[in-house]
């Protein structure tokens, strides 16, 4: 029960040596060690003693509950409390007094704070005590409230309502952009001119946006499937997904419908706009001609379809007799699948390499739609995607009916998309942090205090951040 600063700033700390700040008002609950003339006391508050004015005089080596005055001539003052008839040799005991000294009614949440702050020998007075009962019954996990309330407490915070429900979002965990996105919700209907201005830095800050997801969403769970150093836990809860959301025919395996691609591909002839979508249907109709032996020109279909992959031409050779007999062998459905897979990843790799470019997203759109023509479907496979994702990032497990494979799988793509920093480069990470600071307008206060004549206009460059332009709004 040993005492130290409430953070309340009514009245000076009294400093005793040896022991924390003891302020007016403050319940401690102690032992008289020694009675001295003049009504001084040595009293033992925890491990710490002190010497105090009593205002009764009392006996050695009793217990007493004491309350804190105002300091005469440089001592602690204390006035003794009159102990209710509870037994205090238990916790729950001390409690039910400090309840009643305080006045309080002694429901579950007061009895429950009461506990914690005698236990973990906090500080106590009676504003104090009904502002954190106030603020855990408003917590969602009270374990949550009373740990935030110590913390108040000993790092001296200021004991207000704002740095409780502050100081509560940050115990929960809750991911940054995911309490931005809230924001940005929460901000749609907002037509004014300071809300426009903080959709546009929300915005900048790489908040999850729903046409964002919507372009990429399903192109990652591709990605993610035909990826050859994925776990195999990866590679089967995007394919699962595939099939979930209606791209891929549910039903079929990886390796038949890599062998439905290859099987349709026969039937498309031309070419398209890009050479990364004519490379995957030059590729599908060369594994699609190993498959029905009819190779003609090239010797290995693999040397073939590296070649092509590298962008190189075919090589026209003399075949021996030996080796035509090979070519006419039926390729297995194993070895064709984990052609037409790498083709898939080579192809898919190379699109997105110039993502970077405006508009390179259009070809890995087009090798989405190659994988399934049907454009109605693709649509509709995007959204349920990107409403998987939502779900999954607002961490509604409830409204998901999904594998843990699966799971893993949507946490990874959220993963990938909301990472804007190589954390491998300390030149990178300096720069983006720097370019964060800016954006969120942590330096505004630095800003205004050294802001000069000729600085109008750098300062109107720092009100248009997210600090600033949330304060105004």
């Amino acid at each position: 029960m040993q005492s130290i600063t409430s953070g309340q700033s009514v009245s000076s700390p009294i400093e005793i040596k040896g022991s924390t700040s003891l302020k007016n008002g403050q319940i401690l609950f102690g032992k008289v060690n020694r009675i001295y003339p003049n009504q001084t006391t040595e009293v033992q508050i925890g491990h710490q003693k002190m010497i105090a004015t009593l205002d009764i005089p009392l006996q050695a080596g009793e217990m007493y509950w004491f309350q804190v005055q105002q300091p005469n001539e440089g001592k602690v003052v204390l006035k003794v409390l009159d102990s209710p008839n509870v037994n205090f040799s238990s916790l729950k005991g001390a409690a039910a007094q400090l309840l009643s000294h305080l006045g309080i009614s002694p429901e579950p949440e007061a009895a429950s704070l009461a506990e914690y702050l005698l236990k973990n020998q906090l500080p106590i007075t009676k504003d104090t005590f009904l502002s954190a009962l106030q603020w855990v019954k408003t917590a969602d996990a009270v374990e949550y409230g009373l740990s935030i309330i110590k913390r108040m407490i000993l790092q001296q915070l200021p004991f207000v309502e704002d740095v409780f429900v502050a100081l509560l979002a940050q115990a929960k965990g809750e991911p940054f952009h995911k309490l931005l996105s809230g924001l940005q919700q929460q901000l749609q209907d907002s037509v004014s001119e300071t809300s426009v201005k903080l959709k546009g830095v929300l915005d900048s800050l790489h908040v999850a946006k729903q046409d964002q997801l919507q372009q990429t969403g399903l192109q990652k769970l591709v990605t993610t499937w035909i990826d050859s150093s994925a776990s195999p836990e990866l590679k089967t809860g995007a394919f699962s997904l595939l099939q979930k959301t209606g791209f891929v025919p549910m039903g079929i395996t990886e390796d038949g419908f890599l062998e439905k691609l290859v099987v349709e591909s026969s039937e498309i002839s031309g070419s398209t706009k890009n050479s990364v979508t004519d490379k995957l249907q030059q590729g599908l109709q060369l594994l699609s001609d190993a498959k029905n032996g009819t190779l003609g020109k090239v010797e290995k279909v693999e040397y073939s379809l590296n070649r092509l992959l590298n962008g190189l031409d075919y090589v026209e050779a003399e075949t021996s007799t030996e080796i035509k007999l090979i070519q006419q062998k039926t390729i297995s459905t194993e070895e064709l699948s984990a052609l037409a897979s790498r083709l898939l990843e080579r192809t898919f790799a190379e699109a997105s390499a110039g993502n970077k470019i405006a508009g390179a997203d259009i070809e890995v759109n087009d090798l989405i739609a190659h994988l399934n023509k049907d454009t109605e479907k693709v649509t509709e496979s995007k959204g349920k995607v990107t409403e998987l994702l939502i779900q999954s990032l607002k961490r509604r497990p409830e409204t998901l009916s999904v594998t843990n494979a699966e799971k893993l799988v949507l946490t990874q793509v959220l993963e990938t998309e909301f990472k804007t920093i190589d954390f491998t480069n300390g030149a990178s990470v300096a720069q983006q942090l720097k370019e964060w600071t800016k954006m969120l307008g942590l330096q505004l206060e630095h800003a205004l205090a050294n802001m000069s004549g000729d600085g109008l206009e750098d300062l109107t460059k720092d009100l248009e951040t997210l600090k600033p332009l949330y304060l105004n709004f």
